[in-house]
Formats: structure tokens, sequence, C-alpha cells
């Protein structure tokens, strides 16, 4: 890749999106669909990018699994946490509103009356921090029964970003949007920030060989992102923020490769679940009925099974 384009990709990317995202916003008069117009758009110029300059040009070529990633993009992914923020997110916020008033406050604590951007970046830190809570209990032994699936490729290309069980895309969209709500955070600071997580979604998993800098301590893009998908456990337990790595490094998880690239991606038994779909959505509940002993609860398991 270009050192130009390699350098500025992520910020015409992110910035470009959310200007365009807020642009729309203003000539349509709604949030609706906006975003995931945006974010859409995206994909398709990274899917044509990523053949073009791939980090990995194996991965470039493998495209077998796209179908399967295709449906947890808008099952999985953008169907659960959309019917979650239709549904949870208004009674979080109703919820919210009775907090405030029994503690004697005419109004929730959110600095509506800040700038926008403002608003947006302490939006980021608070849904980080129950991101990154959430992320870690995923890789606990029983929840990475639903996290399994995220991690199963052995490579990463930007579909991944979607790959997820639908318990797995709640439990995250869940930990990371229901705080804002209680704190009083309006739609329109919560769509742009919806913007902001896809586009770094499919940016942080992009076969793009693009580079940060400095920013790669700061910010989870890909270069720092891949060794969370390494078979080796000694870097795949780190770096578990999702867009930031504040929180990694303030709980002490950050793990900045320094110029080194992950040798295997994947579980850490090389096995992964079927390539089926439904096999893929009721693989984990089967498994939390398997025994410990049992090939299912081994495969699924973020540590490998131990030898007598």
């Amino acid at each position: 890749m270009d050192r130009c384009v390699a350098v500025m990709i992520y910020p015409v990317v992110i910035l470009g999106g959310l200007t365009a995202s807020w642009a729309l916003f203003r000539w349509t008069g709604t949030w609706t669909g906006v975003g995931l117009v945006v974010i859409l758009a995206v994909a398709i110029a990274l899917g044509r990018l990523e053949r073009r300059w791939p980090f990995e040009r194996s991965w470039a070529e493998d495209r077998t699994e796209e179908a399967n990633d295709l449906f947890h993009t808008w099952v999985s992914t953008i169907g659960s946490g959309t019917l979650f923020q239709t549904l949870a997110f208004p009674a979080a916020s109703a919820l919210g509103g009775l907090l405030w008033s029994a503690l004697g406050a005419e109004l929730a604590p959110w600095p509506s009356t800040w700038p926008m951007p403002i608003q947006l970046l302490v939006a980021l830190h608070v849904a980080e921090l129950g991101g990154y809570a959430s992320h870690r209990l995923l890789h606990s032994r029983w929840l990475f029964r639903f996290h399994a699936l995220h991690h199963s490729p052995s490579r990463v290309y930007y579909l991944n970003a979607a790959r997820n069980h639908p318990i797995d895309a709640v439990l995250s969209v869940a930990a990371s949007t229901t705080p804002l709500a209680l704190l009083g955070a309006g739609g329109e600071v919560m769509a742009l920030l919806g913007v902001l997580a896809g586009l770094h979604g499919l940016m942080q998993h992009a076969n793009l060989d693009y580079r940060l800098g400095p920013l790669s301590s700061v910010l989870s893009v890909g270069e720092v992102h891949r060794f969370h998908h390494s078979r080796d456990l000694r870097e795949a337990e780190a770096n578990f923020g999702n867009i930031l790595l504040v929180y990694d490094r303030l709980f002490g998880t950050l793990r900045v490769p320094d110029g080194r690239r992950p040798l295997e991606l994947g579980l850490v038994s090389g096995a992964a679940p079927s390539t089926r779909i439904l096999e893929q959505l009721v693989s984990p509940f089967r498994a939390a009925c398997a025994s410990s002993e049992d090939e299912p609860a081994q495969r699924l398991s973020p540590r490998p099974s131990r030898q007598p």
C-alpha cells in the first residue's frame, strides 16, 4: 500500500463517515437508516480495497465464508443489536429519568448542551468502559462459548467485524449503551456513536496494511487487534478495547505488537465451529450442556485443554 494511503485511509473513513452521516441527518431530518447506509457504502469500498492492498494476500483470495458472514452481519449483529436498541434503550432511558428524579435532580447529568463532538467523545469513553468489561467477560470460559464464533476464522477481514453470535452481540451492545441511556444521552449522540463503532469495526478487522504510528497504542486498530485473534493466548488475552485502548492500558491488558505480526489466527485448539449457520447458532447451548470432558466444550474453550 502506498505510504500516503496507509496513513490516511483510517482517518478518511472515520471522519468522512461521521461527516456524511451528520450531513444526511441534516438533509433527511431522521437518523433511521442513515448510519447503516454510510456503513454499508464503506464496507463495499473496503471489500474492493482489500483485494488491491491486502495485509495478507492469502486472506484476500479466500472468499468461501462471505455468505456466512453476511448472514451474521444482517441477523446476528445488525438485527439483534437494533432490536435491543429499539426495545431496551427507551426503557433504560425512562429508568434513568426515574432514578434522577428520585435523587432530586431535574435533569439527567448528560451534558446535552455541549458541542456534539465533545458529547461524542464523552459517550465513547463511557461506552468503551462497558464494552471493555463485557469483552473480558466474554473471554471467560462459559461466556466464550458465545464469543468463539467471532474468533473462529483463521484470518481477519472487514466482514469479521460482524461475525458474532446474537447473544454475544446483545451482551456487547447492552454493556456499551445502557450506561449512556441511564445518564440521559440523546438520540443524536447515540446514532453517531453507532456509526463510529460500525466504521471502526470494519477498519479494525480490515485486511489492509495501513498504519497509524503512535496512535496504534491509543486506538484498537488492525495492527493491534489482529493479535487479539491470535491462537497464542499470550497475545490473544489482551487488547480488549473495542475502539480505544485506554482501559487496556489502565487495567494492564495492553499489548502493542511493535511491528510484529501474529503467526496463526483462530481458536487455540485449531478447530472451528461448524460452517453451517444453524449449527453456529445452537452450538454454544450444546456445549454448555456437555460435560467438561466432552469435545464441544473443549473445542469452544478459550484456553487449551490440560493434559493429565
